[in-house]
């Protein structure tokens, strides 16, 4: 490495990167850099270093340095490049300022530092370079789409570099949902590529190009110590979840580590199979009230056998093609499919759900609460409607699920065919406070609300004097489950 006092002139030695990354310091036409895989890969560091070198030797240089929350970037992006700078010896060169965030370069280039959880600094961007995106798995399709429609520039094209780890986000639990996989990777089972995508604007025609470089510890190894390879490895053992994304760099399930209903168990609850309702039964009908999306999850206890079957799903939105109200359409989804062949008796019928569904109005119609709306769209009776006069609380709701997954004898609940429902189950994680409210904040969760509702109609509700339990509720589930799981009648 040679410096002069011409920040133009200094010249990095090749060697000072690491060969699985030196085609991309190579003079190229890729708009996007991917570059992914697993942890001690390198990837950060090349990223700093290739950047650091652009920042000393193009003649315009600003540099957008964006993590999900700027707070992080001071210890990731922004520390990195003051290493190696520090390590290169060219410190007289950068000036690092910690507010705002940047560092400088004596040619007067610049890095500058923009976190997802501010929209209006990202839109605030003046003609960049270059982008750096760091753990780009935990972007968002939005946050992503605000930023690569702010860079803007009169200067040229903005490269960017777009780094990460290939864990999915959570709530999402098949890449082919991921919207980093299904953007720029899907269609291949190579992992290093060039594509390009062709669109259009205003009529002409645009190419974005970009490249997929792979890498994992296994092309860093004369950074990565013995212990911290074994402790990877090992995760195929200890992790299996993480062992794919963070050992082998590919990509791998998301893995809720705490989740809320514990007790869930695919290979005993779930069943891939259809579930033809008994006419002689009733079915039952959880509703969550939204008005977009509105949700009812449906259900049947087979009395002769002692079995719960949910079996169907219902989701309806205000762009419905019915032109109703996203709870009118449900209710017009459930006459199509139980109702109108008269196969399934309307007085089988029974409905529970939220509880502040007993006021207000999902719908267009003025001093209707959404109970009156589906008792009159599928013409029911009042008894037929089964409510708790409050929403338990969800801690409660938990321990009551969790005691029906655990303690039901293996053939005594299944969800069929329930994908959305599983997803919903299978993500849900308690807060700090250990309810669903972040969860449901960050997934909606209203299918599962649904179901909740209806588990606790089946296994909180006193059909002696027809009313829902208001203390004791374990105790009251326990002894359901034990007359269901001892095959005494029940329903």
């Amino acid at each position: 490495m040679t410096a002069s006092t011409q920040v133009s002139t200094i010249e990095i030695d090749e060697a000072m990167f690491l060969p699985c990354y030196r085609h991309i310091l190579e003079p190229n036409d890729i708009d996007i850099e991917f570059i992914w895989g697993g942890r001690d890969s390198g990837k950060s560091h090349f990223t700093a270093q290739k950047l650091i070198l652009d920042c000393l030797q193009l003649k315009y240089f600003r540099c957008i340095m964006i993590k999900k929350t700027y707070e992080s970037i001071k210890d990731s992006q922004w520390q990195t490049i003051k290493d190696i700078v520090e390590e290169w010896g060219l410190s007289d060169f950068f000036q690092f300022k910690v507010s705002p965030l940047e560092i400088i370069c004596t040619n007067g280039n610049k890095f500058i530092s923009r976190g997802c959880d501010n929209a209006p600094k990202l839109k605030s961007i003046r003609n960049p370079s270059h982008a750096w995106y760091e753990e780009g798995d935990q972007i968002t399709i939005e946050d992503f789409t605000t930023i690569s429609t702010t860079l803007r520039t009169n200067k040229g094209k903005v490269k960017q570099y777009f780094l990460f780890n290939p864990e999915l986000p959570k709530g999402v639990m098949d890449k082919k949902n991921f919207w980093l996989y299904k953007n720029y990777f899907a269609g291949t089972n190579d992992k290093n590529f060039t594509k390009s995508i062709s669109y259009e604007i205003d009529g002409k025609p645009h190419t974005v190009k970009y490249r997929s470089t792979h890498t994992t510890y296994k092309d860093n190894l004369e950074n990565v110590t013995a212990d911290r390879i074994a402790m990877y490895e090992n995760l195929k053992v200890t992790n299996p979840s993480k062992y794919l994304p963070y050992c082998l760099g590919e990509w791998g399930q998301y893995s809720n580590e705490v989740p809320f209903f514990y007790g869930y168990n695919k290979m005993k609850h779930f069943a891939h199979t259809n579930y033809e309702p008994k006419e002689d039964n009733y079915i039952d009908i959880g509703f969550d009230f939204n008005i977009t999306p509105c949700v009812c999850v449906i259900g049947q206890f087979d009395r002769e056998n002692q079995i719960y079957h949910i079996f169907d799903t219902i989701m309806q939105d205000h762009t419905n093609i019915y032109n109703l109200s996203s709870l009118q359409a449900v209710c017009r989804k459930i006459k199509e499919k139980y109702l109108d062949s008269g196969y399934y008796l309307r007085s089988r019928i029974r409905i529970t759900g939220d509880a502040s569904g007993r006021s207000g109005s999902a719908d267009r119609q003025v001093k209707q609460n959404y109970y009156y709306t589906i008792q009159k769209e599928l013409q029911l009776l009042p008894q037929q409607f089964y409510v708790r006069g409050a929403n338990l609380p969800h801690t409660v709701s938990g321990e009551i699920i969790n005691e029906v997954f655990v303690n039901l004898r293996d053939n005594g609940l299944y969800l069929h065919n329930q994908d959305l429902l599983e997803r919903d189950i299978e993500t849900s994680f308690p807060d700090a406070k250990q309810s669903l409210n972040e969860a449901k904040a960050k997934f909606g969760l209203h299918v599962l609300d649904a179901w909740r509702y209806l588990m606790d109609f089946w296994f909180n509700f006193d059909k002696s004097n027809r009313t829902f339990v208001s203390k004791n509720h374990k105790k009251f589930t326990e002894l359901i489950i034990k007359n269901v799981n001892n095959l005494k009648h029940y329903g």
